[in-house]
């Protein structure tokens, strides 16, 4: 159902950002994928943690950080049902989609793949869905293989049936590109990826503030999502992750107590 331009203005008070004027015209953004506009409940959980929560999480038994600990948990939570994910746990912070999509291929791909084994894109994907993939080809010898589309802007899905092998590892496919506006069937491809043993990576960050994500549906499966600002860092974003896939992927980074 459309909404009415009495919902449209309510939800644009919600958003200080777009009090603005800009050419004598109220400010209409659309540049979400990169930087997601921040509603004013949003704004004031950040003052109120930096005014009053402000300290390290996961790192002091002193009231102050439990309970800045607690809030930091809290928000993963309110993800993992705002996504549909299956744990909590399988909720990882990010600074962005581009970052998510990184620590994937440079966590889980160097680990898993080999020479000659074989990662899916699709002719549609973002840089930010092609780069890491072409560095990790460098890296261990593996092969990029591109599923083609049509004049309508649409997957080729019977050519990614045949691209499909007993050496596929990884199929990273945007779910809604954000150039063309196609809706993949992302279902369909991660079934045929499933059964030829591989892991899929979907770029949900045209999508999940859209649609409903079936996450928990969903099996060895990285899913980035950006826009979604609940750690207080701006830029911020999170994407899930199943645990079993995790438990294939070494740490990237130590840290000193």
């Amino acid at each position: 159902m459309k909404p009415s331009e009495q919902q449209v203005e309510q939800w644009r008070r919600e958003f200080p950002i777009l009090a603005r004027q800009f050419h004598g015209k109220p400010l209409v953004y659309l540049d979400n994928a990169a930087t997601t506009q921040k509603p004013r409940g949003v704004i004031n959980a950040l003052v109120k943690y930096y005014q009053s929560d402000n300290a390290n999480i996961h790192r002091g038994v002193y009231e102050l950080s439990q309970i800045a600990t607690a809030a930091y948990e809290a928000a993963r939570e309110k993800i993992q049902r705002f996504i549909n994910a299956a744990h909590s746990s399988e909720i990882i912070y990010t600074r962005g989609t581009t970052e998510a999509i990184n620590l994937v291929a440079a966590t889980y791909g160097r680990a898993n793949l080999k020479a000659g084994d074989e990662i899916i894109i699709s002719a549609m994907e973002h840089h930010s869905n092609i780069v890491p993939w072409q560095i990790l080809c460098q890296q261990t010898g593996a092969v990029l293989r591109v599923i083609p589309i049509s004049d309508a802007g649409e997957l080729l899905m019977d050519e990614y049936e045949k691209l499909l092998g007993a050496r596929t590892k990884i199929v990273a496919v945007v779910q809604v590109s954000n150039s063309l506006g196609t809706v993949n069937p992302v279902k369909r491809i991660i079934e045929l990826a499933h059964a030829r043993g591989a892991v899929a990576l979907i770029d949900g960050a045209q999508l999940v503030g859209h649609h409903k994500t079936m996450c928990a549906n969903w099996t060895l499966i990285f899913t980035p999502s950006p826009g979604i600002n609940c750690t207080g860092r701006p830029g911020s974003a999170c994407f899930t992750a199943n645990r079993i896939c995790w438990r294939r992927c070494p740490p990237t980074r130590a840290a000193a107590t």
